[in-house]
């Protein structure tokens, strides 16, 4: 079941981020040209066919409000993070729970950093097999490594794949804190603090008003959220993990310096906000 919900979860996620490639050139938040090539099946047709993708964003926005908005904006945003870590000194990434990321085969400042991407077997052997039928792909140095967060450590299972825990790193923890238990979420944080000095973790939360709220109950039920951090208190969680909190994004922010200067104006959901943080 935990399989399925990932798998599900990972290619739900870049089925929505695909939508952005199908925006005029100079509208779009991001380029991605290989994501929608990682699609099949309906979603595939789905994302490449104008009618077919219209009368989907329209339902989507109708059961989730903003949802693809906030999926592209946070894409950017964490692209951005991204890149400002590496010119910071990070010469290194990894990837948690790393899905259909594409990172590493977009993004021209990645062409020459190792990069550790961490996930489920099944769909890791999945993701490289649309890969190898993506002939415009960049081929990227980027190492795969299977793993359960439920049962194996992370810093073993890196340090076995050649992963150098001393060199400054950036960490991608995207879409992924909300599904596990408190004790877990704080473990991987943990993780990262543990990494060397100056390496940056780059992560998504849902506020815990959000995982609280009544409103949100079938919601927060349905996508099997179990943990949230207070926004107001994420700070002060974070350096007690041993991390500093260097920027906290939400709707307001990604409207303000994504979608107001290209003039659009499109539904933002505020369920989930972007974090960046550093090790000290």
């Amino acid at each position: 079941m935990a399989t399925r919900r990932v798998r599900n979860t990972a290619f739900g996620a870049a089925t929505f981020k695909a939508f952005e490639q199908y925006t005029p050139a100079g509208q779009r938040l991001f380029d991605d040209p290989v994501g929608p090539r990682l699609l099949s099946g309906f979603p595939a047709a789905m994302v490449r066919h104008r009618l077919l993708r219209t009368a989907s964003a329209a339902l989507m926005n109708r059961i989730a409000p903003g949802l693809i908005g906030a999926m592209a904006c946070r894409t950017r945003a964490i692209d951005d993070a991204v890149t400002d870590a590496l010119a910071a000194g990070n010469r290194q990434m990894v990837i948690l729970g790393a899905g259909l990321d594409t990172r590493a085969h977009r993004l021209p400042v990645l062409r020459q950093v190792p990069v550790w991407e961490l996930d489920l077997d099944q769909l890791q052997r999945s993701k490289v097999a649309a890969l190898s039928t993506a002939t415009d792909a960049a081929v990227p140095a980027v190492t795969y490594v299977p793993i359960d967060f439920a049962h194996t450590p992370i810093a073993g299972a890196l340090a076995a794949a050649g992963f150098g825990a001393a060199v400054p790193t950036v960490v991608i923890w995207e879409g992924v804190s909300q599904y596990l238990s408190r004790s877990e979420a704080d473990a991987t944080i943990r993780f990262v603090a543990g990494l060397a000095s100056g390496s940056r973790l780059v992560f998504t939360y849902v506020p815990q008003t959000v995982i609280d709220d009544p409103r949100h109950a079938r919601t927060v039920s349905r996508l099997q959220w179990h943990t949230g951090y207070d926004q107001a208190a994420l700070g002060t969680v974070l350096s007690n993990l041993g991390l500093n909190l260097v920027e906290d994004l939400g709707a307001d922010d990604y409207r303000a310096r994504y979608l107001e200067p290209l003039g659009r104006e499109i539904a933002v959901s505020d369920l989930e906000r972007m974090a960046v943080a550093d090790v000290r």
